[in-house]
């Protein structure tokens, strides 16, 4: 048989089976994505092959357990304070952050009445302090020395770009 692109194939291409045959649809973890996933697969490195560990990954690892530890803390204070849980889409963010912005600091975390995170990243008198709208939106505010003295500077910015836009920002949350 010749399809339209002029290939030959010995039989026409059959329709892929569902994600999961039993329903017809894909499964609800994988819908969600990683808003739905747990704090230790975002947190945790992939295995790969059998490379020697030194002391920077250990103590990189040390750190976002660290991390994942003081959110879950958080977490459970703000249940015992509120009745709910952290805003989800807000923590998926924060994980989000912290897993592609691999060598961050570890930053003070808090949360807002409403559930959005904040982490805080102080040096000095210079300060981060970054709020996690969702996944992908984010509130800055940031306070840094400068030839001119301590100069503020806050808005919105996309996840991914922030620290590109923000330099003072990297700066702070690398130190």
């Amino acid at each position: 048989m010749e399809s339209e692109f002029g290939g030959l194939y010995d039989e026409p291409l059959q329709k892929r089976p569902a994600a999961n045959p039993r329903h017809g649809r894909r499964s609800a973890q994988h819908e969600q994505g990683a808003a739905g996933a747990s704090v230790e697969e975002l947190l945790t490195p992939q295995e790969v092959g059998s490379a020697a560990v030194g002391d920077e990954q250990i103590a990189e690892l040390e750190q976002k357990k660290a991390v994942q530890q003081e959110l879950v803390a958080l977490d459970a204070a703000f249940y015992d304070d509120y009745g709910v849980k952290l805003d989800a889409s807000s923590r998926a963010g924060f994980l989000c952050f912290m897993r592609y912005s691999s060598g961050a600091a570890a930053p003070l975390l808090g949360a807002e009445s409403t559930g959005h995170l904040i982490a805080t990243w102080v040096a000095g008198e210079e300060c981060l302090s970054v709020r996690f709208l969702d996944r992908y939106r984010l509130n800055y505010a940031v306070a840094a020395n400068t030839e001119h003295g301590l100069q503020r500077r806050w808005g919105t910015a996309h996840a991914l770009t922030f620290l590109d836009q923000v330099p003072e920002a990297k700066r702070l949350a690398f130190n």
